[in-house]
Parts: C-alpha cells; sequence; structure tokens
C-alpha cells in the first residue's frame, strides 16, 4: 500500500527564482525558442506568469508584436494575458491575443469569396438569428419544430427543457419528438454544434440521431444560406477556418508571413477542430501551454487526446514540465499527484509554501449528517478565514445536503454563491412540489394551481386552462373544487386531500406533506412511468427538510416561495458553493469535497480517465484545508492513499 506520510519532496529553494520572479522551469520555457513545444504545466504552477514571460521576452527581442498569436479559452483571459505583457513591455499594438473563433473571424474577413462567400463581407449570427434560420430551412423540408420542449408534450421517458442537466453530462444523441410530431429545435442545433466541435459531419451526425435525410437537406440549406448572405455563426467559424486552412494557398500564404510565433493557452480544453487548425497552421513556432490532468469538458468537446497526438506528429517536439506548486500545501499535493499517477503525462507537483497543510476524510451517514458536519465546518472556517475563502465542490449541486446547508446557512446570517447549477429548488420537481404549498396559502393562486393541473397525464395548456374554468366555477374552497371528466376527478381527490391537509389547523402539517408527496407520486406514476422515481427525489428532499426543521406552512413558503433578494448584487463575503467543472482555475484556503463515496462520485457514464481528472482539478483548488467527505465506501482513488 502507498503510504503518502512516507514520500518526502525537497523543498524548492525561493532564491533559485530570476527577478522577474521566474522559477528554473519557468525561466527555462520564457527563454526557449523551439519549433515545437508543448509546456505541461500543473495546477497552480504559474502557467500565466510562464506564457507572459515567454512573450514579453520574445518582444523584448526584437520580434514584431504582429507576429505573435496568442490563442486562448475565454476573452477574459486573453485580456489578462494583454493586461500583464504591457505591465512587463509597455503597450504593444498589433498583438494578436484572443479565442480561436476570433483569430478564425480575422482570417475569413480577409478574402470572403475564397470561403464561397456571394459577398465580400461577412458578419456573425447571432445564436437567436441562427435558430430562427435554421427553423426556416427545417420548415422548408416540412419539418416541423418547437424552441421549448415542455413535459406535458412528451414522449414517456424523455426529459423538458427545464428539467436540468446536470454540468458535466454528455450532449444529445437524439432528437425528441413531441406527441404532436413536432422536432426539438434544441437538439437538432446541438448535435450539429457537438459533430462541428468533434470535427465530424453534422449531415452525418442529424441522419444517424434522426434517421431523416430530410434533416440533412436541411443542414445544407442553413449553410447555403449562410453563404448566399455573408453570415457566419459561431459554430461555423472554425469548420470553414479548417476548410481554408486546407484548400487556400491564398490563406496560408497571408497567415505564414505574418505570424512567427503561436502560443496556444488551455491547450487541454482545445477540441477537435481546434488541434487540427493548430497542426495546420503554417506558423514557425507553435507553443502549447496547458495540463493534460486538468482536461474536465469533455462534454463540450474537450480532446485531451490532440495535445499527445501533436508531440507525436512533430518530431522533436520539445516538452518542458511547471511542477512546482504555489497553491496548495506539499500533504494536499501528494494525494494529488496519487490519484494521477498513472495517468498520460502526469506531473509530480511540488509545494513551493512550507508547512502541512489540514486533511480530513470522513464518512457521513445520510444527508442529513453529511449536511449538519459541512454546517459546522463551514461556520468554523468562515470565522476563521472568512467567507470568501470557503468553498463546498461537488460534481453535482442537486444534492440533498447541500440544499439542508443552504438553508441552515441562511439562518446563521451567512450568505452563500452557487456557481454550476440551479441546485434543489431550482428544479422542475422542486417547483411542482411548492405548487402544493402556494396553493394550500393562498386558494387564488391560480399559476399554482394551472401548475398542478399540467401534472395529470394527458393535460397540456389548452385543457388546463379549461379545468381551471372549472374549478373556478366550483368556489374558493378548494374541498369544493371537482371536475367533471370521472377520471380526472379522482386525480383532483387527491389534490384536494393534500391541500386541505396542509391548511388544517387540527392536524399536523407533517400529515399535509405526506399527502402532498402521496399525490405528486400518484401523478408522476401516470405521467412518467419510466422515471416517476427518480422524479419525486427532490420533492422527497423538501419535504424532509420542513419536517426536519418543523416548518409551519407559512414558514415553509417564506423559505421556498417568497422572492429573495438576489445576493450577488450586495459584493458582500459568500461561501461559495460550485460544481467541480465550474471551479476549475479557482482556489480557496479551505475547500470541502462532498459526494467523494465511491458510487457518488460523478456521473454513471463518466469514463474513468476524466474521473482522475475531475479528482485532480478538486483536490488541487485547496491551498490550506482540504475536507473529503461521503456517505458509502472511500473513493477507490483514495484506498491507497492512506489518507
Amino acid at each position: 500500500m502507498l503510504n503518502l506520510a512516507e514520500i518526502t519532496v525537497p523543498a524548492p529553494s525561493p532564491s533559485d527564482e530570476t527577478a522577474e520572479g521566474l522559477n528554473p522551469q519557468q525561466n527555462e520555457v520564457a527563454n526557449s525558442n523551439d519549433k515545437y513545444a508543448v509546456v505541461l504545466a500543473g495546477a497552480g504552477t504559474g502557467k500565466t506568469k510562464t506564457a507572459v514571460s515567454w512573450v514579453a521576452r520574445k518582444i523584448r527581442a526584437g520580434v514584431r508584436p504582429s507576429a505573435i498569436a496568442m490563442l486562448t479559452f475565454t476573452k477574459k483571459a486573453a485580456a489578462e494575458m494583454l493586461t500583464r505583457i504591457s505591465q512587463i513591455t509597455g503597450p504593444q499594438s498589433g498583438l494578436f491575443a484572443g479565442t480561436f473563433h476570433s483569430f478564425a473571424y480575422r482570417a475569413l474577413r480577409v478574402n470572403p469569396h475564397a470561403f464561397g462567400f456571394a459577398t465580400n463581407k461577412i458578419s456573425l449570427l447571432s445564436p437567436r438569428d441562427g435558430l430562427d434560420v435554421l427553423e426556416q430551412e427545417l420548415n422548408n423540408q416540412d419539418i416541423q419544430v418547437t424552441r421549448r420542449v415542455r413535459s406535458e408534450d412528451l414522449q414517456i421517458g424523455d426529459k423538458a427543457d427545464d428539467e436540468e442537466n446536470e454540468e458535466g453530462a454528455p450532449p444529445p444523441k437524439k432528437i425528441r419528438v413531441l406527441k404532436n410530431g413536432k422536432m426539438s429545435l434544441q437538439d437538432i442545433a446541438a448535435i450539429i454544434s457537438d459533430a462541428l466541435n468533434r470535427a465530424a459531419s453534422p449531415g452525418e451526425a442529424l441522419l444517424q440521431a434522426s434517421g431523416s435525410s430530410h434533416l440533412v437537406d436541411a443542414y445544407d440549406g442553413y449553410v447555403a444560406f449562410m453563404l448566399q448572405h455573408g453570415m457566419i455563426d459561431y459554430d461555423h467559424l472554425l469548420t470553414f477556418f479548417l476548410a481554408g486552412l486546407k484548400s487556400q494557398p491564398e490563406m496560408l500564404e497571408w497567415l505564414g508571413s505574418t505570424y512567427e510565433y503561436l502560443l496556444v493557452d488551455e491547450v487541454q480544453d482545445n477540441n477537435a477542430t481546434q488541434f487540427e487548425i493548430v497542426s495546420l497552421l503554417p506558423i514557425p513556432h507553435k507553443m502549447l501551454i496547458g495540463d493534460i490532468q486538468q482536461s474536465i469538458y469533455r462534454f463540450r468537446g474537450a480532446f485531451p487526446q490532440g495535445v499527445l497526438n501533436f508531440i507525436d506528429a512533430n518530431p522533436g517536439c520539445k516538452e518542458y514540465r511547471l511542477e512546482r506548486n504555489y497553491r496548495s500545501k506539499q500533504n494536499i499535493l501528494d494525494i494529488a499527484n496519487h490519484v494521477v499517477q498513472t495517468s498520460d503525462k502526469a506531473l509530480t507537483l511540488v509545494a513551493h509554501r512550507q508547512g502541512t497543510g489540514n486533511i480530513v476524510e470522513s464518512a457521513c451517514y445520510g444527508p442529513e449528517h453529511l449536511a449538519d458536519a459541512m454546517h459546522r465546518i463551514v461556520v468554523d472556517q468562515a470565522q476563521a478565514s472568512g467567507e470568501e475563502n470557503v468553498a463546498i465542490l461537488s460534481w453535482t449541486l442537486n444534492s440533498p445536503a447541500l440544499f439542508f446547508l443552504e438553508q441552515s446557512l441562511k439562518r446563521e446570517g451567512i450568505q452563500c454563491r452557487r456557481v454550476g447549477g440551479k441546485g434543489v429548488l431550482g428544479a422542475k420537481e422542486a417547483l411542482d412540489f411548492c405548487a402544493f404549498l402556494r396553493v394550500a396559502h393562498n386558494e387564488r393562486d391560480v399559476l399554482g394551481m394551472r401548475r398542478i393541473l399540467l401534472l395529470m397525464k394527458g393535460v397540456g395548456g389548452k385543457t388546463a386552462n379549461s379545468l381551471m374554468r372549472e374549478i373556478n366555477a366550483c368556489g374558493a374552497e378548494p374541498e369544493k373544487w371537482r371536475l367533471a371528466d370521472k377520471a380526472r376527478d379522482t386525480q383532483m381527490s387527491l389534490v384536494r386531500t393534500s391541500i386541505a391537509l396542509l391548511r388544517s389547523k387540527e392536524t399536523s402539517f407533517e400529515a399535509g406533506l405526506k399527502a402532498t408527496l402521496d399525490s405528486l407520486r400518484a401523478l408522476y406514476e401516470q405521467r412518467y412511468p419510466e422515471d416517476w422515481e427518480e422524479k419525486l427525489q427532490k420533492p422527497k428532499i423538501i419535504m424532509n427538510y420542513c419536517l426536519a426543521q418543523g416548518l409551519t406552512l407559512e414558514e415553509a413558503i417564506e423559505e421556498f416561495v417568497l422572492p429573495k433578494a438576489d445576493p450577488k448584487d450586495d459584493g458582500s463575503p459568500k461561501v461559495t458553493i460550485s460544481t467541480i467543472h465550474s471551479a476549475k482555475g479557482l482556489e480557496w484556503e479551505n475547500v470541502t469535497l462532498i459526494n467523494m463515496g465511491d458510487k457518488e462520485f460523478g456521473h454513471s457514464d463518466t469514463a474513468e480517465d476524466e474521473l482522475v481528472r475531475l479528482m485532480y482539478v478538486a483536490i488541487t483548488r485547496a491551498k490550506n484545508t482540504l475536507v473529503m467527505l461521503r456517505m458509502g465506501q472511500k473513493h477507490r482513488f483514495l484506498q491507497e492513499a492512506n489518507v
């Protein structure tokens, strides 16, 4: 068994840094001038600082700023790099820093005719306008579509648009078809986008997803519209640019004469199309910088294998490693190193900061116990370090424990900011449960009642409006509400009972809550026969919270229904509750990871290598304190780590 306590890593000495603050590994990269280079930069190792220094030294050595292109993952990252370079060299005109898409747009505008455009100018097609054009082309093929898929319109087993997909879930593999025969426009657009990111054929992807050649014809019409009108959407920018690199010698000549140096940042997040673009760009010097172990966006098309392919395809490609970590204490890094030790191009992170971090790994016995443990941890850490230095990370925010935690912290006066998901209360099923509370609290809440009616099998928008008229004719007392249709009135009887018990002063609120859950179960069983049990989980969470806290109907309304001021607007310090995907690139003094059990961590269909990288990213967010909590068996990645 590997015992991390037995691993000794020599502490780096601050005296080996240059006057600019670069350590030997960083300085070697900054001074390099290779034809092809890959910089494997571990978490917290000063990747951006190193990249900026490389560019700044090129400019100081006499390279024209306009001969350097820096391709980044976001506009924000590009702006930060430009700012930091100007702080070293002074303002530099002509230096390009931007996303792949902005670089492609720049290249396409040089000669639009060469790419098949009918005009000598091209403009960007907004996502909304792009959907308008795609919908029109589908209609031209007699394909009817809808932009918003509601649960009442779906076939059995499909999910509505308002049923949140977890962050990290893969793109759709099929196109949802409604009961009226209409297709989901969002699904069609998502399949096209996913194919383009994978450098695959959108037409073939649509054919595979639907079996309809008419969808392929509609897509071809969409592309023809863009060419005819001099417009291009976000996803096709890279596809057209890649096609130009393969077929337009004039563009290759222009790029080759314009740029001498190419820097690609966060290269592990590039998709297959972007890697192919990098390989074809006729730029003499190419440096790719990133960390394969932090590639956690496969669901968005990230293709970490592209880094290895670039190394293999370019003999003499120089590899550099940045392994001195400026964020975490060594014993925290030891766990991260262990998790990825068998991965391709794994790095061994060495802490620059002296001392030992605080590490806790513990089992909890159910959501309430987990929430209580997190509550005590957060309160203690917030008092000691400040709320802004505390984070709770999970692969999903749809966790009963996180819901319990957020509510309990509110009572303590501790504000939270949620990043990467809606959480329990934002889910459709939670809103269904709260609709019962709303109507019990105010029998005139017609929107709450309409939401309940829409849960009945066979009830759509028009039918719900008709049923509302029947109910209104019965008067204001819920116990008198009747429906003419016997089958629907049988379902309505459950609703009447639930609302009566929720309102009753003679029975406990618990009886009303349990009756409401029973009503939802009956409605879900008929409406969603394949996954009603899954849909009932979030209502159960709310019910259990109400029971655990001993809430009344009025208190539950205040807790879950009344609108709250947006805590993001006041600028006060907040505890962060985030998905791991959204936490990448961030750091906190204190990090608590939850759902860290062997059967709790990640999606059921997440690949093993992706799980490894997800855990590595999570662990390396912590600077001083790392807490790992689970409700099941310790995760297999950690079992040998002797944590």
